[in-house]
């Protein structure tokens, strides 16, 4: 395969399936499920399991991903201005092109929150080509990790739009 060709990312795995794993296993703990998990080909972390476990196996009320893209966003965000505690608000505020804050219809929701994250990514982007080549010598290691929080970001509001855009189909009756 080509190094160059992208892999399907693993699917998730479940809390029933990592208690049915959980409860196969002569000595389980969480590592070992998480371990049996990744080997059956699920994406699983020992503190899911953990969590999970904890919670009686019930699944945990995850964030939007949107939302998780937004927080890698504002994590890696500060490699632009050298202050821990910049975000991409306070980008937003700083920009000449504000971004209506309005509470839109149910029905736009998504599609709204969509452009927000891709109006965030083009400042995000104009301020990153401003100042790549002092910040690619010097931290490269912290703008790869901006670089990937802002591919996860687009492909978190491409998928938003997808959604939101998707005919709708008729319920027949």
């Amino acid at each position: 395969m080509s190094p160059h060709m992208k892999h399907d990312p693993l699917p998730p795995a479940t809390p029933a399936l990592a208690k049915r794993a959980w409860n196969a296993q002569f000595r389980p703990s969480a590592r070992r499920v998480a371990r049996a998990l990744k080997q059956a080909g699920y994406r699983a972390h020992y503190t899911t399991i953990a969590r999970w476990r904890s919670k009686g196996w019930e699944a945990v009320e995850g964030e939007h991903p949107l939302d998780a893209a937004r927080a890698n966003l504002d994590a890696a965000l500060p490699v632009l201005s050298g202050d821990p505690t910049t975000t991409t608000e306070e980008l937003v505020e700083r920009s000449d092109d504000k971004l209506k804050h309005q509470v839109p219809p149910d029905a736009e929701l998504l599609r709204t929150a969509a452009r927000h994250a891709m109006l965030i990514q083009i400042l995000v982007c104009q301020e990153l080509q401003g100042q790549v080549a002092k910040l690619v010598r010097t931290r490269p290691m912290e703008v790869g990790i901006l670089i990937g929080a802002l591919a996860d970001s687009i492909e978190a509001s491409n998928q938003a739009l997808l959604q939101a855009l998707a005919p709708k189909i008729p319920k027949e009756k």
